[in-house]
């Protein structure tokens, strides 16, 4: 008699494993995850957001086939932020650790519109205040943490009403990756080539780059570079963390052509040559 009742109470489990599997991964599932996804990012951001088709095993990955930012209030005004695809991954096994461990996310072509007015306000939303108390981490605290992000074929645009200004990035990718703790990262990214336009004159600068490490006590910048022109500059150094007053340790070094600079500073018109600039600065 146990034997059987154990029989069918395994049967049973069985089924409720398999139906909670099945409802988990139903369209009807992925609808309601979608919408309440969606209410929330508006409800932060204060705009409207449209959020796409929500995908695949919920249980351990998810794609969204589209996310749009309203660049005011309403999309029909612009949008702040295009995203074709993101997919993601994450173990919900780690939830036993008190921590959401998200071993990767993938963001396909992002497109940013930022915008200055005429009164100097950008487009940026302002995130809803939460309610934080100032304990000590002793460790227990919830936390999320994103193993590995990369961002694919991006793309940044900023207006300046005030000064007709306009600059461009495109070719934008990278790569963040966590090193261990919750603020140990080692970010990689690299831009293509950045057209700007100022006062009528046009210019552009290429392959801009840099890798850098995080960490809670600060910021270390392992190489920044980038290319205007046959001119070029590398800045590598560190900022630390110690409160109101951080610490800032740099080294700059640049191999200019006046050329490269004409257009932008009219005193140079007439002066050839080249150049080296080599600084430190701390404090």
């Amino acid at each position: 008699m146990k034997r059987k009742l154990s029989i069918i109470i395994y049967i049973l489990a069985a089924i409720i494993l398999i139906g909670g599997y099945i409802f988990l991964n139903s369209p009807f599932f992925e609808e309601r995850v979608r919408r309440f996804a969606q209410s929330k990012i508006q409800e932060q951001l204060g705009r409207e957001v449209h959020v796409g088709k929500v995908t695949g095993n919920i249980l351990g990955s998810i794609s969204i086939d589209g996310l749009s930012v309203a660049k005011y209030e309403k999309l029909s005004e612009g949008k702040l932020l295009e995203i074709k695809e993101i997919t993601t991954s994450y173990s919900l096994f780690s939830l036993v650790r008190w921590r959401f461990v998200i071993d990767s996310i993938r963001i396909y072509e992002p497109r940013i519109w930022i915008e200055r007015d005429k009164q100097g306000n950008l487009n940026l939303p302002q995130l809803a205040q939460q309610e934080s108390t100032q304990e000590e981490d002793d460790g227990s605290s919830f936390a999320v943490i994103i193993s590995d992000l990369r961002v694919v074929s991006g793309e940044v645009n900023f207006d300046d009403k005030p000064t007709g200004a306009h600059a461009k990035l495109t070719g934008l990718n990278g790569r963040l990756e966590n090193t261990g703790g919750k603020m140990d990262y080692f970010a990689n990214f690299r831009v293509q080539k950045l057209d700007a336009d100022f006062q009528g004159k046009s210019k552009s600068i290429f392959n801009i780059s840099t890798s850098l490490e995080t960490s809670d006590i600060g910021v270390k910048v392992h190489d920044l570079r980038m290319e205007l022109g046959r001119s070029n500059l590398s800045i590598t150094g560190n900022l630390i963390n110690t409160g109101a007053n951080p610490e800032v340790d740099f080294n700059l070094l640049s191999r200019f052509y006046l050329g490269d600079v004409k257009e932008f500073v009219p005193q140079l018109e007439r002066i050839e040559g080249k150049g080296k600039i080599k600084a430190s600065v701390q404090g």
